[in-house]
């Protein structure tokens, strides 16, 4: 005979991953039937900024989960816990013996925002189900397809985020090596140095003539469309930019080179 009748499981699960599956077994272990109290939408928006996954299909994949008993797409998480939803379920089975799980960092009744309500309607804490060690994250999985690393002979990149009109990235030179002497037809850049310095030797414009100069951590620099930039690494430690791009066009393939090598690869 098991421990409880039901035990409770919270969360996103956007996307389900092996890490939540292992909850929901060892949920199972402790109780006849496992159910898993689903996060809206509005509760991924305000936790990540976007669901990958809306919340029916995220009950869908759940659903088809033998460990699993039942799925509660939660209507009402707007405080960003689970209360509401253990408490209708409590008081929908008042005579039975439930368990609220709780994994990954999630220790005791201080870093748990529905303790109050479990103890108000009797259901139990269970801590460590899944693990204490956080096997794998629906956000870090995310982050890993669309934002992969690209190596170049510089350095890398990673694209951090695509707007309407503009793109983020962040770019790490490796010390001593420069990227080609290059411009943009259709797209302006703005760089920021987050940490060491770069030199960058400026094409000239209609305003200004061409200039070389350091840009040191905390400054930044704008770049035109079809104006020439070179940029180099003299420090002893990686340069870190975050470097915005703006335009109707923004593509990679969007760059002339003035010189070329297997140094410079962009």
């Amino acid at each position: 005979m098991k421990k409880y009748d039901y035990a409770l499981v919270s969360g996103g699960f956007d996307p389900v991953h092996i890490g939540h599956v292992q909850m929901f077994k060892e949920a199972g272990i402790l109780a006849d039937n496992v159910v898993v109290l689903l996060n809206s939408d509005e509760w991924l928006i305000r936790k990540k900024g976007k669901a990958f996954m809306d919340a029916e299909h995220r009950k869908a994949i759940l659903d088809e989960l033998k460990c699993v008993t039942k799925v509660i797409i939660q209507s009402s998480d707007a405080d960003n816990s689970s209360s509401n939803a253990i408490m209708n379920f409590a008081i929908q089975h008042n005579e039975a013996k439930i368990c609220f799980c709780n994994g990954g960092d999630r220790k005791d009744n201080k870093t748990i925002r529905e303790s109050e309500t479990c103890n108000q309607y009797n259901v139990a804490l269970e801590y460590g189900v899944g693990g204490s060690y956080k096997a794998a994250s629906s956000s870090d999985l995310l982050d890993k397809y669309t934002t992969d690393v690209v190596e170049r002979p510089w350095g890398r990149y990673k694209q951090l985020y695509t707007g309407d009109g503009y793109v983020v990235k962040e770019l790490i030179v490796d010390p001593g090596k420069e990227l080609s002497d290059q411009f943009h037809f259709h797209r302006s850049e703005h760089w920021i140095v987050l940490e060491g310095i770069g030199q960058l030797k400026q094409g000239a414009t209609r305003q200004m003539p061409e200039r070389e100069f350091y840009i040191p951590e905390g400054e930044s620099v704008f770049i035109r469309p079809a104006q020439t930039h070179k940029l180099k690494n003299p420090g002893q430690i990686p340069l870190r930019i975050v470097e915005v791009w703006a335009g109707r066009i923004l593509k990679e393939a969007d760059i002339e080179r003035l010189d070329v090598g297997p140094n410079y690869g962009e």
